[in-house]
């Protein structure tokens, strides 16, 4: 079975929470060690060891901890989970282990970490997308070994050998960023000689409470859930090259065993690439008692001179720059690690994926030389199968498009992620568009199934969903509960999945009450309260990212995306088959457009102000006035012109884009586009690796918001698109050369996959175009307002 699910499939765990009684795991136990730390975040190792007589052929098992946890089998690193949930979503994972295991001696070994709860505003809670249990370290595994032979083992805990030991040398700090910022290991206080399967003697485990429901329907205190996405992938990798020295430091060398030592009371340093941004588990050996390794991760270089500008700094210019968070350098938000040697050799892997292009490593010695081995990761992320291939005609369109792939994958873990450094959060807005973005690229529907369940389970009691979520500190922004609708029939379109449409059409209308409720007696809505963010426009700074006529009274922006919101509703609510409530929204949406178009109309200008009487204008009202029909026809497309040249426009940015890019498709004005493009080029030009956040100055070099071009040129330059009408049950292939002279690639789509090719003919002012796709219905749109059909799956024309 491919991405794409079948009716039967669609009908489990998106749209219902799973069963316990039918999992198997009713019954199972959950175990801690006998003795634990009195630390607010503690941590311990829990270990099985066995013996078998063959390699098996099977070791499949389910497992999950309190908090987290890292699996190993025999030393090697196999994954890390449990999934995000929250405290009613707790998920397992489901691993065969018969690829690690052997005949003869075995150990499967768990790292585990609980945190403190998030009221206490320690250091030692989690990053708000781990929610706590508050029971300290605790491991759950059931399952057993299968042998060729028949031979059947028991790996449970609670009933198999379990041990476990608690670890004092583990701290993962969350202080200056979203996610842990910082983790600290002192190998000497940590447990010693778990990477083999020797026997260790550690305590036995005690049992600690049971898994399931029990006959009075009364929960676990730990309700699990199936994880319900794929398990991370984890590749080797190294670093692609040595950094130059800075005056002043003494370098550090690594021989050509990749060994290096550091004398006593000695620090030495090197800067090392990756050669792209990564996210990766960084790995390491060494010995040296009362020696210190720091480990500083950066996404980029800074500027020494602080009258230079850090936007238009090439991020890789470390002759002229510093690295962020580095030792005696700025250091507001930094990533990184710090480990202790201990005497013994030791091998060290970091327990929580780190973000980074750069890394600092600073060794310094105590009484006794530091000897360590040259670090290197494991790299990390969601297994997203990209399947779009694209034949682009310029270097500057394979850059942006291979960066734009790159920070995709990167904002792509366990959920979405706004960004891997920073934060690590998954946002309704940017997530409604990383979902868009992987439906072009790869066709994946999983992740955007978890999404849709995980915003759901965010709805607080007024409506409005959590504007992030898995996460323990409640954040809402109003205006993000309408791309969660906008996600919704996104998937629809994608899937055709009406069953769960009619699952969360009660979450949907919840959400447009709240709104509802706020309409003002000239029929605007305004003070939804909360943070009434919309876009990172430079002139709303002083309002973080607020439009500033939200102080003054109704938004323009905020009321025409509640009425695109209306529309989109109505649209879904008539696909599950409720036509009457259709016409409610309908209703509810055209009033709202013409209280907009009375108040905030400018005739003189041509324009929407931001809001009534309020004398500011931005490329988002004139979008969002396309998009919903308030202005058509021709009179759209002078708008957009006006939109795009009109003196003193606040301009979108980079998750805006997307938005004025199809109010231009709607207006016929797609081809005007190229001057949205210029702020793409410039990052180029700062030797970026991945898309950042905003134009110009950005917070983060990595944020998939930005991602467009994944979009643009799929659908729309080699124009590859779902029927208006019909979805995917007709493919129509509309191209928008804008000024290319040709195009051609395979992309994904629930059908198969679509390959196109087009040249345009210079001299006959044509296009010429090749198409190759499953047997469905295809209808090609030309530019010059030709249109093609068939049936067969192939057209030349």
């Amino acid at each position: 079975m491919g991405l794409y699910q079948s009716d039967a499939e669609k009908t489990g765990r998106n749209t219902m929470r799973n069963e316990w009684t039918g999992n198997g795991l009713n019954g199972s136990w959950w175990v801690r060690p006998q003795a634990t730390s009195t630390r607010e975040q503690r941590a311990a190792y829990f270990r099985l060891e066995f013996q078998l007589a063959e390699k098996p052929e099977t070791a499949v098992v389910n497992l999950s901890a309190a908090d987290r946890y890292r699996l190993y089998v025999n030393g090697r690193p196999v994954c890390a989970g449990p999934a995000k949930g929250d405290h009613f979503n707790h998920y397992y994972e489901t691993l065969d282990l018969a690829p690690y295991l052997t005949s003869g001696l075995n150990a499967i070994t768990a790292r585990v970490v609980a945190f403190a709860g998030e009221a206490t505003q320690s250091m030692a809670r989690a990053t708000p997308s781990v929610f706590s249990t508050g029971t300290g370290p605790a491991f759950l595994l059931c399952g057993h070994v299968a042998g060729k032979s028949g031979s059947c083992q028991d790996l449970s805990t609670g009933t198999a050998g379990w041990t476990a030991v608690p670890d004092e040398g583990l701290f993962l700090r969350t202080h200056t960023l979203y996610t842990f910022d910082w983790e600290r290991n002192d190998l000497a206080q940590s447990p010693a000689g778990w990477r083999t399967a020797e026997p260790l003697g550690w305590p036995r485990t005690e049992r600690f409470f049971e898994a399931g429901v029990n006959p009075y329907g009364e929960q676990s205190f730990i309700p699990l859930e199936p994880r319900p996405i794929p398990n991370m992938y984890e590749q080797e990798a190294g670093f692609v090259r040595e950094m130059p020295s800075h005056e002043g430091e003494q370098r550090l060398v690594f021989d050509e065993k990749g060994l290096a030592v550091v004398e006593p009371h000695t620090r030495a340093v090197l800067e090392l690439d990756a050669g792209c941004e990564s996210t990766a588990y960084l790995r390491l050996a060494a010995q040296g008692t009362g020696g210190r390794i720091l480990l500083y991760c950066a996404e980029r270089y800074f500027p020494a001179d602080e009258a230079v500008r850090p936007g238009s700094f090439a991020r890789d210019n470390s002759q002229a720059g510093v690295l962020f968070g580095a030792s005696g350098r700025p250091s507001i938000a930094g990533m990184g690690c710090e480990l202790l040697p201990s005497a013994a050799w030791t091998e060290w892997d970091s327990f929580w994926f780190m973000t980074f292009r750069f890394v600092r490593l600073e060794v310094i010695a105590g009484e006794v030389p530091v000897t360590l081995q040259r670090p290197d990761m494991i790299c990390t992320g969601y297994p997203l199968d990209i399947q779009a291939r694209l034949q682009l005609p310029s270097d500057e369109m394979s850059q942006l498009w291979e960066i734009s792939l790159r920070t995709l994958e990167r904002c792509m873990h366990e959920t979405h992620e706004d960004c891997p450094y920073y934060e690590q959060l998954q946002y309704i807005m940017d997530t409604r568009l990383q979902i868009l973005f992987t439906y072009a690229v790869s066709g994946d529907t999983r992740m955007a199934q978890r999404v849709l369940w995980d915003f759901h389970c965010s709805q607080l009691p007024n409506g409005l969903l959590q504007s992030r979520y898995p996460c323990a500190r409640t954040q809402v922004i109003p205006s993000f509960s309408f791309h969660w609708i906008f996600m919704l029939e996104d998937y629809l379109v994608q899937t055709q999945d009406t069953g769960t449409v009619r699952f969360y059409l009660p979450t949907m209308d919840r959400i447009l009450a709240y709104f509802d409720r706020r309409v003002n007696s000239d029929g605007l809505m305004e003070k939804a309260g909360f943070w009434d963010f919309c876009d990172w426009v430079p002139e709303w700074d002083k309002d973080r990212g607020t439009p500033s006529a939200v102080a003054a009274g109704p938004s323009t922006v905020h009321n025409l995306t509640y009425a695109l919101a209306l529309q989109t509703a109505a649209q879904l609510v008539k696909a599950a088959g409720r036509a009457a409530l259709a016409a409610e929204y309908t209703e509810r949406a055209d009033a709202v457009c013409c209280a907009v178009k009375r108040l905030c109309w400018n005739t003189e200008k041509g324009l929407l102000r931001e809001g009534p009487g309020f004398e500011q204008y931005s490329q988002h009202a004139q979008a969002l006035a396309v998009l919903t029909g308030l202005i058509q026809g021709p009179a759209a497309a002078e708008l957009m012109d006006r939109a795009l040249s009109a003196e003193g426009i606040l301009a979108c940015t980079f998750p805006w884009h997307f938005y004025l890019f199809r109010a231009l498709e709607k207006a016929g004005r797609y081809e005007r586009c190229a001057s949205i493009w210029a702020p793409y080029r410039e990052i180029l030009a700062r030797h970026l690796t991945t898309m950042p956040e905003t134009p110009g100055d950005s917070r983060s070099d990595c944020h998939a918001w930005s991602a467009v071009p994944l979009f643009e040129y799929v659908r729309m330059n080699l124009g590859v698109q779902p029927s208006a009408e019909k979805g995917w049950e007709e493919i129509v292939i509309r191209p928008y050369p804008c000024g290319l002279s040709s195009l051609s690639g395979t992309v994904p789509t629930p059908k198969g996959m679509v390959s196109v090719s087009w040249q345009m003919d210079a001299a006959e002012n044509a296009l010429h175009i090749q198409v190759k796709a499953p047997a469905v219905p295809i209808r090609v749109l030309l530019p010059d307002g030709t249109e093609l059909t068939t049936a067969s799956g192939e057209l030349q024309c």
